[in-house]
């Protein structure tokens, strides 16, 4: 089986420093061993020349004994003698055997010297010598002389071996020396080999290291990189199955930007996805949209306020994103650690803005929880590229509402556009219709055999002309006359005929408000909106029922109008009809405004009275609500602005009777360039007993003011006509007549005499067609002022 490289390097060199260590180890014992010699053996050489001089001095003692023996041969003297010899040659005896450096201190040629002189001089101290006695002079001194020559000899030896010994030393001493040097130097260089080892060991296995980290390093970056392109494969596909998704390109902005936040949760795996919206004023940002793996997270209609953390917007301002790892630490998101980090769980945040035509109109904002997250750069690309197809759907939307209100726009122009067209025309002959008839009913009288007919035909016109009416106030072109008035005082005196209006089944609850404030508008157009309203009402409800009719005071705030369309901030008066009845669908309040619009039956509806409502709100800078589900009846709030005044007395009552008049007497020059309508409002005015000079243009009537030699009271007069309009016939002939009075009259629309700047406050208008009863009142008023 074969090792791998890294193994087998191991063992070699683990073996290698074995190896060294072993030989290290050896030199290290030589080294004491020589150590030790060189300190025992001068101790070793000392004691055994000690030893070799005790031996001397013993032989010396013998001597001496042997010579006083000479002196005194008494038995027992020699018998000592003996036994001293005997001592001297047992220590010459163990000397010889104990020497360790025998061939340096000459101990054998010392006992050899010595040992067979004391064995002759025992041999002869016990059996004498040549026959002579043991104690014997001759006897005694042959041993004498024995042992002197023996002690000669021995003393020589020893000097010789001090002196050897010496030499011997110093030069055994300076061999040890010259070894120990080498052994040192074999331990210094051994040990240096030992650390150089060392030192390649580390640095092989540094290398090891490093290769083994490279190596991990080339792994992870080589996993890291499999991981990038499986996310930025799936990022792709996930993109370009949004680019295709009908529900993201939907008219649904809700569908879309849930489809987005759903996507990028699944996509990069984040715990929850949002996207906020900031309102017109950039003060409140809103959760319009939410997924996430928490039901209880930021659910839509969440707001927060900016002001509540200005660092964070401000940042957010400069950068357009915030991509943060840890956001329970970064400087950044500080303000929104105890506030929404914390009790969320949130870690890492990936904050792109959403910029629509180069505003920051909202925030993409996804969030991870647990340990935190690094961002991959891939991932805050990924978020960028949501928050731009967010962006786009802000303004798909806004381009569809837009495109919306414009088309709507086109069509109120156009059906605009076509009252102004007819109404002239049309105005001129119901004038015609209504006065001949009016005329025709005078002279049968009530009793007439065909008044019934002429009522029928009355009635029939004055719908038309309220017809009329209704389409020039839908297109808001209808010459109107605003007052300053309380609502709740107007409202009141409807109640009477919006009783006989809806029918006795159905209950009229009327709530008025406290402490109105007054607006500014045409009673008659608060006429048109609560019949409107109230008949509505009726035909929703089946059998028996209830409408309520509510006034208050309401302030719109900017938020509240961020979420309704047409709503403008500001203070304004309510005026509130609700009902009980059948309900409406969202289909029906789609279109409910829409002109010609009806869920009546045919011939029982014409689809211009709400039509004519919305028109009356917005000629009145005014706001519709109206709130409504199929079975639970349904409310139409109106916003009327409040109107700011100073004098008090300017609030007056707008439904006070008109004066009846009697007819008059007084001289009327009559201008009009419709031969019809001239001829029968010619008719109806003498009828009245006025005095009627007729013109059908203005050049004649300037003659006619100059050739009659009376007084002429009044003027009344046609607005548009050739030759000369209204307003500048009038100031020619108030230079013939100074007290001349004026009344102007018009089939056309509000937008093609406003620049004759007839209808103002002051000015006496009336609007074609108009009744006998009408024409008598406006004159009689216009010559009482």
């Amino acid at each position: 089986m074969r090792l791998p490289f890294r193994s087998a390097a191991s063992i070699g060199w683990i073996t290698v420093i074995i190896v060294l260590i072993m030989v290290l180890s050896a030199g290290f014992y030589t080294r004491m061993t020589l150590r030790s010699v060189e300190r025992i053996l001068p101790t070793i050489l000392l004691d055994q020349l000690q030893a070799l001089s005790r031996v001397s001095e013993e032989l010396s003692e013998v001597i001496i004994q042997s010579a006083l023996i000479q002196k005194d041969p008494a038995p027992e003297t020699v018998a000592g003698l003996v036994r001293q010899v005997d001592e001297v040659y047992t220590s010459l005896v163990a000397l010889r055997n104990t020497y360790v450096f025998d061939n340096l201190l000459q101990a054998s040629t010392f006992h050899d010297a010595v040992a067979p002189a004391l064995v002759d001089v025992r041999q002869w101290l016990t059996l004498g010598v040549s026959g002579h006695p043991p104690h014997s002079d001759l006897s005694l001194n042959i041993v004498y002389s024995r042992l002197r020559f023996a002690q000669a000899k021995a003393w020589n030896i020893r000097n010789d071996s001090h002196a050897s010994a010496q030499i011997i030393l110093d030069r055994q001493r300076e061999r040890l020396e010259k070894f120990l040097t080498g052994v040192n130097i074999f331990m210094w260089l051994s040990g240096l080999v030992f650390l150089l080892v060392l030192m390649l060991m580390f640095r092989h296995r540094k290398l090891l290291k490093s290769e083994a980290a490279a190596q991990s390093e080339r792994r992870q970056a080589e996993k890291s990189l499999c991981h990038s392109e499986e996310r930025a494969v799936r990022q792709r596909k996930a993109i370009a199955d949004l680019a295709l998704d009908p529900v993201v390109h939907s008219e649904d902005k809700e569908a879309a930007f849930a489809r987005l936040v759903e996507t990028a949760c699944k996509t990069i795996h984040v715990s929850r996805a949002n996207v906020w919206q900031f309102s017109n004023d950039d003060t409140v940002l809103e959760c319009v949209a939410f997924f996430g793996v928490d039901p209880d997270g930021n659910t839509p209609g969440m707001q927060i306020k900016t002001a509540d953390f200005p660092r964070y917007f401000e940042r957010f301002q400069k950068e357009g994103r915030i991509f943060v790892d840890d956001a329970l630490k970064d400087e950044r998101m500080r303000e929104f650690v105890d506030f929404y980090l914390v009790p969320m769980g949130i870690t890492s945040t990936l904050d792109a803005g959403i910029i629509s035509q180069g505003k920051l109109v909202g925030i993409f904002t996804m969030a991870h929880t647990g340990e935190k997250r690094t961002w991959h750069p891939d991932e805050e690309a990924f978020a960028g590229t949501l928050a731009g197809m967010a962006a786009q759907v802000i303004f798909n939307a806004e381009h569809r509402r837009l495109t919306s209100q414009l088309r709507q726009a086109q069509k109120m122009e156009s059906v605009g556009r076509l009252a102004g067209g007819v109404a002239h025309d049309f105005n001129n002959m119901l004038g015609v219709i209504l006065g001949h008839v009016e005329l025709a009913m005078g002279r049968i009288g009530s009793m007439g055999p065909v008044h019934n007919d002429l009522e029928r035909i009355r009635e029939s016109a004055m719908r038309s002309a309220d017809l009329t009416k209704q389409l020039l106030t839908f297109a808001r072109k209808q010459i109107i006359s605003p007052r300053v008035l309380d609502l709740n005082d107007t409202v009141d005196s409807m109640l009477s005929m919006l009783r006989r209006l809806i029918g006795e089944n159905i209950r009229l609850i009327w709530q008025p408000g406290k402490e109105l404030w007054p607006v500014k508008m045409d009673p008659s157009q608060i006429d048109q909106i609560l019949a409107n309203l109230c008949v509505n009402a009726r035909d929703a409800i089946s059998g028996v029922g209830t409408i309520t009719i509510q006034t208050d005071r309401k302030t719109l705030d900017q938020m509240y109008c961020d979420h309704h369309s047409g709503a403008v901030p500001g203070e304004y008066v309510l005026l509130s009809v609700g009902d009980d009845g059948a309900g409406m669908d969202k289909a029906v309040l789609k279109n409910l405004f829409e002109p010609f619009f009806t869920t009546k039956d045919i011939g029982k509806g014409t689809g211009l009275g709400l039509a004519t409502v919305y028109g009356i709100v917005k000629q009145n800078n005014g706001y519709i609500n109206v709130y409504s589900e199929p079975g639970l009846g349904s409310v139409f709030r109106i916003y009327l602005p409040r109107h700011i005044i100073t004098d008090p007395d300017l609030l007056s009552d707008v439904h006070e009777a008109d004066p009846i008049l009697p007819a008059g007497n007084e001289t009327i020059l009559l201008v009009e360039d419709e031969p019809a309508i001239l001829e029968v409002t010619g008719l109806m005015l003498q009828s009245l007993g006025y005095t009627v000079l007729s013109a059908d243009t203005p050049k004649k009537a300037i003659t006619l003011a100059k050739t009659h030699d009376k007084k002429i009271h009044l003027l009344l007069t046609d607005v548009v006509m050739p030759e000369m309009n209204g307003k500048d016939l009038a100031g020619y002939l108030s230079t013939l007549h100074p007290d001349l009075k004026c009344v102007f009259m018009s089939g056309y629309t509000a937008d093609v005499i406003a620049h004759h700047e007839v209808g103002h406050k002051g000015v006496q208008f009336i609007q074609k067609p108009f009744s006998k009863n009408e024409l008598a009142t406006r004159v009689r008023t216009a010559l009482d002022r």
